[in-house]
């Protein structure tokens, strides 16, 4: 979906899910209700990944940095009030009850950003940690052999160079089965036009 008439694509894409559910002391609590998750395509915030220690079995660090561009501010904001419109059609009369999060209370830009900013989490789908391209700076090369190491190559969505606009499983698998073929010196299979059909 557009969050604004001036983007010129999908910028946002919404999950609904036909219950509420949250977690409470490890465990998962259902509530009478549905939910709507809000996902940004083409985010512009950009984290990080950095070592804890030079101890291999210690954690990474990872940092996210969600929102933390005016753009993301602003598309995260247009998509809480694009949900709203969405919410409030009449198809979902007999279903919609009181807004429980963020809350009808809150309404202004501010508001929102605020409300937002304290329940954001990843939807498990970080990519391009390890950066795929043929210059010099970045981690994997065109084949996927990291730099400087001999032997290793990282076959994950952390390979690729920009965010998609959609789920990474798919292309993940096709990263994959491209660099099995490198592993393997195998060609590239020719392509070919997929049959499918919605009927």
């Amino acid at each position: 979906m557009r969050g604004n008439d001036d983007v010129p694509h999908p910028n946002l894409q919404y999950h609904f899910g036909p219950v509420a559910a949250d977690f409470e002391n490890g465990r998962m609590k259902m509530s009478q209700a549905f939910s709507i998750h809000i996902d940004q395509l083409r985010p512009r915030f950009r984290g990080e990944v950095l070592l804890r220690s030079a101890n291999p079995s210690d954690k990474p660090a990872l940092h996210f940095n969600y929102l933390s561009t005016p753009h993301d501010e602003r598309e995260i904001i247009e998509g809480v009030r694009k949900c709203r419109e969405v919410i409030a059609q009449r198809a979902f009369d007999e279903f919609r009850g009181e807004e429980i999060l963020p809350g009808a209370d809150v309404r202004t830009d501010s508001e929102i950003l605020a409300a937002v900013c304290g329940m954001s989490e990843t939807d498990y789908h970080p990519c391009g940690t390890c950066r795929m391209s043929g210059d010099e700076d970045a981690v994997v090369d065109g084949e996927m052999r990291v730099r400087g190491a001999e032997g290793l190559r990282f076959v994950d969505a952390s390979v690729m160079p920009n965010i998609i606009r959609a789920n990474l499983n798919g292309p993940t698998q096709m990263i994959a089965a491209r660099a099995a073929d490198f592993v393997l010196g195998r060609p590239q299979l020719p392509p070919f036009r997929a049959k499918f059909s919605f009927t």
